[in-house]
């Protein structure tokens, strides 16, 4: 019966060393890109104890741990990852490197004014003073004469240069040619000349009924 209770007095007191017993768990954080590039100032965070560290620039990294400890590595950009410590290790430390996912994340599309609401904005514009330099430039571009110098300095384009040669092969075999569909003086004399040439077909016909028989009808 004593052997007994020393052999459950030692397997007590193993147990509880080995949940005591602390290792350092050190390695290199990498990405999993075809490169495998390191990625640094990631958190460290030993969830099981509540304390927690960071990855230098180039990705290594170290905590102190427990067996069956919960790690966690939390970065911007990738995914979290989960590391539990082995419960069987035998030395005080051990060396394990973590491959972490990209993780792509949308943000919305942000318009950055220099006004806090769109009513700043359009008082803003509305009490907008221009100098006089914009205003002499616009009353500039709105005269004929800055139209007349664009327009006859400015070169055609394909198309209407071939419309532009068309319209003069016209005028110089054929004169002005004038499209009357949408000439309203047109359509008018069109309706008066098919009016004129029913009457005269009507005066035709009572002209032929009204006429005296010929001699061979007598």
């Amino acid at each position: 019966m004593r052997y007994l209770f020393l052999f459950f007095l030692l397997i007590f007191f193993y147990k509880g060393f080995t949940q005591s017993k602390l290792i350092q768990i050190s390695g290199k954080i990498l990405s999993n890109d075809l490169n495998s590039t390191a990625v640094g100032y990631v958190s460290v965070i030993n969830k099981s104890r509540n304390s927690s560290t960071y990855s230098n620039a180039s990705g290594n990294y170290a905590v102190v741990a427990a067996p069956n400890d919960t790690i966690l590595f939390r970065c911007i950009g990738f995914k979290t990852l989960t590391f539990i410590v082995p419960n069987q290790i035998e030395h005080d430390f051990i060396k394990v490197n973590q491959v972490m996912t990209i993780e792509n994340t949308e943000l919305p599309s942000v318009v950055i004014v220099p006004w806090k609401t769109i009513e700043d904005f359009q008082k803003e514009l509305i009490n907008k003073k221009l100098k006089q330099d914009d205003l002499m430039q616009a009353y500039q571009n709105l005269q004929a004469s800055k139209w007349e110098h664009i327009r006859s300095s400015t070169p055609t384009d394909g198309q209407e240069g071939q419309r532009l040669a068309m319209q003069n092969y016209l005028q110089q075999n054929y004169g002005a040619a004038h499209n009357n569909l949408l000439n309203p003086f047109a359509w008018m004399q069109f309706f008066d000349y098919l009016g004129k040439n029913k009457k005269k077909k009507e005066k035709s016909n009572i002209d032929y009924y009204l006429a005296e028989p010929s001699e061979s009808d007598k």
